[in-house]
């Protein structure tokens, strides 16, 4: 499997013990392949720096390709490469730069983007040239309507929570060291590169190529030739990921029968007050206790589930944003009095 192969490449995204921006030194090339698979990253806002998540996914994005070059895996006779653009939250330049990157090279997927509100344009873009886009971060449920989005797909699941990526820990990294969206940005290109030569692969005794665009250079006049086999071969793989089993099918977009998530309970340790993880789920077995889980504690510290429901009477609360992005956009506006100051928005 992939977790045999992987740990070298795995190493180049763990950066706790190392500057983060190493890893955007020089990337080796193989054979300057025209096929090649586009990668959609987030940089800080109103800046041209990627976040730190950005560097991680786009190194296991990159890393994907490289193995699937160690693995001899071939298009018409040559290896896939990639190609990266970073995303600054605008949805226009993010069309713009998809677009020109399109028309520019023989482009036969996409990976990203980051922000839930670029993947329903992308996702359209890329249906009309005939190739998937599957995303790593994007949350929205609306992106899961098959119906509207033929050519989207992503790896993390679709809900408000926070997915927590499974590992094998006899031989992965503990899970501090790893980023969750690095792992779904490798399974979001890996099924890309085995459909796309699973696909190729009925070519081999026919006189056609398998990556025909027609059309111009002019985005919008081109087309994948066959695009809908390539679609169904994405929606019929089955793979055990990074990040846990991958797989789509043809009735919505989200990932199936991959998607884990952790109940945490607030309790005082020796430390101060923490919160431990008690409860898991899987869309197989629902939420369930599992090995080395903690005990629920309840409010009044016991272990006794409560047979009533909590009432705050005569109780201020002070209701706190968390600051994450994509979630939440920060934006620095200027006011009546020409004072500058920074607003939330998410």
């Amino acid at each position: 499997m992939i977790f045999n192969h992987l740990w070298w490449l795995l190493l180049i995204h763990i950066f706790w013990h190392f500057n983060v921006y190493f890893i955007r030194g020089t990337w080796p090339s193989s054979n300057y392949s025209s096929i090649q698979l586009l990668g959609l990253f987030q940089d800080e806002v109103n800046t041209s720096d990627p976040t730190k998540s950005s560097v991680y996914s786009s190194a296991m994005f990159k890393a994907a390709v490289l193995l699937s070059q160690q693995y001899n895996i071939t298009i018409e006779g040559k290896y896939l490469e990639s190609q990266t653009e970073q995303m600054g939250g605008n949805t226009i330049d993010a069309l713009s730069a998809t677009y020109q990157t399109i028309s520019a090279s023989n482009i036969v997927g996409i990976v990203g983007s980051e922000f839930s509100r670029e993947p329903p344009f992308i996702a359209d873009l890329a249906q009309k040239v005939g190739i998937p886009v599957i995303s790593y971060i994007t949350t929205a449920f609306g992106l899961s309507n098959r119906n509207t989005y033929h050519a989207f797909d992503h790896t993390v699941p679709s809900d408000y929570s926070f997915a927590t990526a499974m590992y094998e820990p006899e031989t992965f990294p503990e899970s501090t060291k790893v980023n969750s969206y690095a792992l779904f940005a490798f399974d979001a290109t890996w099924p890309l590169i085995q459909s796309l030569h699973q696909y190729c692969s009925t070519f081999i005794t026919s006189s056609l190529w398998c990556i025909s665009l027609t059309g111009s250079s002019y985005c919008f006049n081109r087309r994948f030739l066959n695009s809908n086999a390539f679609f169904d071969t994405i929606n019929s793989m089955t793979f055990l990921g990074v990040s846990g089993p991958i797989q789509f099918n043809m009735n919505v977009t989200d990932r199936i029968n991959g998607s884990y998530y952790f109940t945490q309970n607030s309790q005082t340790i020796s430390n101060g007050m923490n919160f431990i993880s008690v409860l898991g789920y899987s869309e197989d077995h629902g939420w369930q206790r599992y090995t080395g889980a903690s005990a629920i504690i309840w409010p009044g510290d016991t272990f006794s589930t409560p047979t009533s429901v909590a009432k705050l009477r005569g109780v201020n609360l002070s209701i706190g944003v968390l600051n994450s992005v994509p979630y939440t956009i920060v934006s620095t506006v200027t006011d009546q009095f020409w004072q500058q100051k920074q607003t939330l928005t998410g």
